[in-house]
């Protein structure tokens, strides 16, 4: 998956939690926070892991299990 172009400076930097992180469309937020420059942390229920992405080591998982 390729993360999309960044498209608004009001994220960049920001904290931002995802609920549903490994989800349909948790992933595709993660990846468009993340092209923003939001620091992302991803709250998700144990299942398939976060979708693999470049970015994706910058977000840090939490078990919500």
């Amino acid at each position: 998956m390729t993360p999309p172009v960044s498209r608004d400076p009001f994220w960049a930097g920001a904290p931002v939690c995802v609920l549903g992180g490994n989800g349909f469309l948790g992933r595709h937020l993660v990846a468009a926070l993340l092209a923003d420059g939001a620091r992302v942390r991803a709250l998700s229920l144990p299942g398939p892991p976060l979708p693999a992405h470049p970015a994706v080591a910058v977000v840090e998982p939490v078990d919500g299990g």
